[in-house]
């Protein structure tokens, strides 16, 4: 029988591709193996069929966008059939860098509370209250506000980190 598939493990992760490494439950002489890639809210599987690298890069992902990756056993080359699938792992590209004329005015429902590529960086400084911590956010045209409860003592420093840019070493664009 085909021996199935223990684990697949994400070892890199770029706005493009992601590195996938995998272990078979019974190691035996078969080395080729079919790669499972479903986008996440996309109905249908991409099959990267008859690979024979491991670990093994996916080429051509979307960035921002979280991808469920399965490996599945290929010894039809041998006269045997295919294993399982093996269970998914998740994992999200990183967000490509941006470039002029870039617009957020804040609007909308925001995933972890800031915009897509975007991070809010929370500091305490004072070290007994680095996670007695809570941020609200209220957003608006051109804005964003976080503040904190006013009961949590220590203090503190929040701050909204944009995502990459990759053109602004040209010295012809303003960011405010």
């Amino acid at each position: 029988a085909c021996p199935p598939i223990a684990s697949v493990n994400v070892s890199s992760v770029t706005d493009s591709s992601a590195t996938i490494a995998w272990t078979q439950i019974s190691v035996d002489s078969n080395n080729v193996f079919n790669i499972w890639v479903r986008e996440s809210g996309v109905g249908l599987d991409t099959i990267i069929s008859n690979v024979t690298q491991n670990p093994f890069t996916i080429e051509n992902l979307n960035s921002s966008t979280q991808y469920s990756i399965s490996v599945q056993n290929n010894c039809i080359a041998r006269g045997d059939s295919l294993s399982g699938i093996s269970d998914s792992v998740i994992t999200t590209t990183d967000c490509a860098p941006l470039m002029a004329n870039y617009h957020e005015d804040f609007e909308g429902a925001f995933t972890n509370g800031a915009p897509l590529c975007w991070e809010i960086q929370d500091y305490s400084l004072s070290p007994s209250t680095s996670n007695a911590t809570s941020i609200y956010e209220y957003t608006g045209t051109y804005g964003f506000y976080t503040y904190r409860n006013q009961n949590q003592s220590g203090t503190f420093a929040s701050f909204l980190v944009s995502p990459i840019f990759s053109d602004l070493q040209d010295g012809d664009k303003l960011l405010r």
